[in-house]
């Protein structure tokens, strides 16, 4: 079945269009996709407000993602930083700092 914006993916699991693979969400939702990363660093740099995601359904996938770096001993390499913005934008005031810890 095709599966288009009213769908659940995007209207239970707090994720935009942006975000989306057709089909994927049958399998995996986007923390799993996520945490096949670990234990390599990660940091989810997200903005908050009219154009992200609510702190809540971010804090929530975001648990999902920090078990299995806990699981791996890696839970150091695994960083949430939420910001406030009318829009969907970029801040380097703790992507830029993390960068240069990890590179």
């Amino acid at each position: 079945m095709p599966t288009t914006p009213t769908t659940p993916a995007f209207t239970l699991r707090g994720w935009g269009l942006c975000n989306y693979i057709p089909n994927l969400y049958v399998w995996f939702d986007v923390p799993d996709v996520t945490a096949a990363i670990a234990p390599r660093p990660l940091l989810c740099n997200n903005e908050i407000g009219r154009g992200g995601v609510g702190l809540e359904p971010l804090r929530t996938n975001f648990t999902r993602v920090q078990r299995v770096y806990d699981a791996l001993g890696a839970g150091d390499r695994c960083e949430l930083y939420a910001f406030p913005a009318p829009y969907h934008v970029f801040s380097g005031e703790r992507a830029y700092p993390w960068l240069a810890q990890w590179l």
